[in-house]
């Protein structure tokens, strides 16, 4: 009898896609079938992947601005459930309050430690929802250490090594030919050697005016300095808007498979300076460092990069001094070529088929302690 694996979240990002199709192919053969339920159709960032996900509509997320969620669908006691390790998710706790023998099997999976700051009472809540569960599934060493020191088993637990499809991203960078490449730097009035690149979400948790102040600052420091912006948000509208005032800034917007190939070869260096998450693969296989500020928000996956592979500005650096730093990085040609051959090899270990074993291990391991009551 096949049993699902269903992933609830709040809506089905595209960099997920891979994975859940390759999971999917994975446990076929074992009896369990992949199935992605969301909460919202459409999100503020435009992150949309291509996969037949099942809406549970939200109707709390939207009355309360995501501050919390609420999807019904229907479970039944043979699933394998893997729900995000977030406080918010009302659907969550009522499913982990039922009695183990009653409910599916609960995996979560997520940061492991909770933002640096949130409260006691948010770290205390995340604590009790992540030990209620049967799994976890944590993305970095760290975040399993951390879930482990506050009382899960570890036997229950798994490294996953949270990652993109960086195979499919190398041969996109490939794809892209040194005439296509001229061509994207001359349709935007882009300077080779001057070119930074801002990716992922357009949003307050990457302090988006930060990012403004210092493309501004960088521009009086390095002729031809230019922020490209690749992504969607919330805060999208206010990036236009510095673009159309005289700021050195062009809005790319969310990017596909081709321009975020694009953007990333024409990129020098990539400006993250709040929430360093993913994009840390993106970085690592593309070769292009990041700088970023030490202790803002960032996500396990920093823990990719060593200190030959980004640059790291002190937590109290002003929007002046993080450009000042970007612009000296920009400036010493050999160093950046340092980094960029440091992050490609330290890309090698982070490949997609590796997670999507490592979740099919614990996925199969959670299935038999379901199944035999343990």
């Amino acid at each position: 009898m096949t049993t699902r694996a269903l992933f609830v979240q709040p809506y089905l990002a595209t960099y997920r896609v891979a994975f859940y199709r390759q999971l999917a192919e994975a446990l076929a053969p074992d009896g369990l079938r992949v199935e992605v339920a969301v909460g919202i159709a459409q999100p503020a960032r435009a992150d949309v992947g291509d996969w037949p996900a099942t809406l549970w509509p939200d109707e709390v997320g939207r009355w309360t601005h995501d501050r919390m969620r609420f999807r019904r669908g229907r479970v039944n006691r043979r699933d394998l459930v893997v729900v995000e390790q977030a406080i918010r998710n009302v659907d969550s706790w009522m499913m982990l309050a039922r009695p183990s023998r009653l409910r599916p099997a609960v995996a979560v999976w997520g940061h492991g430690r909770p933002p640096a700051h949130s409260g006691w009472v948010s770290q205390r809540m995340k604590r009790g929802l992540t030990n209620r569960a049967d799994w976890f599934f944590g993305y970095t060493q760290s975040s399993v250490d951390h879930a482990i020191s506050h009382g899960f088993p570890l036997s229950r637990t798994t490294v996953v090594g949270n990652t993109i499809d960086t195979v499919g991203l190398e041969a996109d960078l490939a794809a892209v030919s040194d005439s296509d490449l001229r061509a994207f730097r001359s349709a935007h009035g882009l300077t080779p050697g001057a070119t930074a690149l801002f990716l992922g979400g357009v949003d307050d948790a990457k302090d988006i005016d930060f990012v403004i102040s210092a493309a501004v600052a960088a521009a009086g420091l390095l002729e031809g300095f230019t922020l490209l912006v690749a992504g969607a948000g919330t805060r999208l509208d206010d990036i236009r808007e510095a673009q159309a005032a005289g700021v050195p800034i062009r809005v790319i917007g969310r990017v596909d498979r081709v321009s975020k190939a694009q953007v990333l070869r024409a990129a020098d260096v990539l400006m993250i300076p709040r929430g360093v998450g993913l994009v840390a693969v993106d970085s690592l296989v593309a070769g292009v460092p990041i700088v970023t500020i030490a202790g803002r928000d960032h996500g396990p996956e920093e823990e990719y990069l060593s200190d030959d592979q980004c640059v790291r500005v002190t937590p109290d650096a002003s929007a002046a001094y993080y450009a000042a730093q970007t612009v000296r990085l920009m400036r010493e040609v050999d160093e950046l070529a340092a980094m960029a051959d440091a992050c490609r090899q330290r890309a090698r270990p982070l490949r997609l088929n590796d997670m999507v074993e490592r979740f099919r291990e614990g996925l199969l391991a959670l299935r038999d302690i379901h199944e035999h009551g343990l």
